[in-house]
């Protein structure tokens, strides 16, 4: 069951971006003015561009954004290429990113954005929920990845899930405990605590915004949040598309690896087929 979501998005500086963009484009124009007009700036933008999951749901964040759709069997897309193409860029030819953010995670670029050396950074809702730092407390926006043209608004769905081990003697007691922990209460006050999304719609109450109020724009992601493929070979395949990813990241031509990948999508194919329960 899930315990908590956890959307990844768009974060921006909003005494240096007046207005949120609106398009992808905006986003570089904004960035590359927010450098021009802020010395201190080091960078337009950060993401997790290392060879981990993250280069996945850094992706996934803009993906939905060009009208793709993260299909193993059939990455790519028309959709796919220009995602994968502006985050290339970014790094290549605008030149709003670093080629360092080819080794960051989600603990890099937050410090980039607390230190306020970027005015965007794509990554999860605990970096406005930890947030102290003088130089961006009380100037950060979050929204989803804008679309362009044929796209729809992107997010990256993360969390965590509750599960009971099949061979427990103690299913009844396990599955009152998930019971509690997913009540909309308790919910409600383990997001305060700890800043964890909930899960349940319900759970995101006038208490929790009191409290909060940044959870308001986390429930606004949340209905845009792509989850990465279901599969149960999924292990596999996130090794093949982080390989896929990174290899962009690190300057590959955007549409020859989405073709490349593409050809081995048959192999992908034949490991899920023969997976049991696949």
């Amino acid at each position: 069951m899930p315990w908590f979501d956890n959307p990844e998005g768009l974060f921006y500086r909003t005494d240096l971006i007046k207005t949120p963009p609106t398009s992808p484009a905006e986003v570089v124009s904004d960035a590359q003015a927010a450098m021009k007009a802020d010395p201190s700036l080091k960078e337009g933008i950060a993401f997790e561009a290392d060879k981990y999951e993250g280069a996945i749901t850094s992706f996934l964040t803009v993906d939905s954004a060009f009208g793709g759709k993260l299909d193993p069997t059939n990455v790519n897309t028309p959709g796919n290429v220009a995602a994968l193409k502006w985050l290339h860029d970014a790094i290549y030819t605008s030149k709003i990113a670093p080629q360092a953010v080819t080794g960051w995670q989600e603990g890099q670029v937050q410090a980039q954005f607390s230190s306020g050396f970027t005015p965007f950074a794509i990554n999860y809702p605990f970096v406005e929920a930890q947030q102290s730092a003088p130089a961006v407390k009380g100037h950060i926006g979050y929204i989803p990845f804008p679309a362009g043209p044929g796209g729809t608004p992107g997010s990256a769905l993360g969390g965590e899930m509750l599960a009971i081990n099949a061979k427990t003697a103690h299913s009844a007691a396990a599955y009152q405990l998930i019971q509690y922990l997913t009540s909309p209460s308790v919910e409600t006050a383990r997001a305060i605590a700890v800043g964890d999304p909930p899960s349940l719609p319900s759970a995101y109450t006038s208490s929790l915004y009191a409290n909060a109020p940044y959870f308001k724009d986390v429930k606004t992601l949340n209905q845009y949040s792509q989850p990465r493929p279901v599969t149960p070979n999924y292990l596999q395949v996130s090794t093949d598309l982080q390989t896929l990813f990174s290899s962009v990241y690190a300057n590959a031509s955007p549409g020859a690896a989405a073709a490349a990948f593409s050809s081995g999508a048959a192999s992908i194919k034949s490991d899920a087929a023969a997976t049991p329960g696949s």
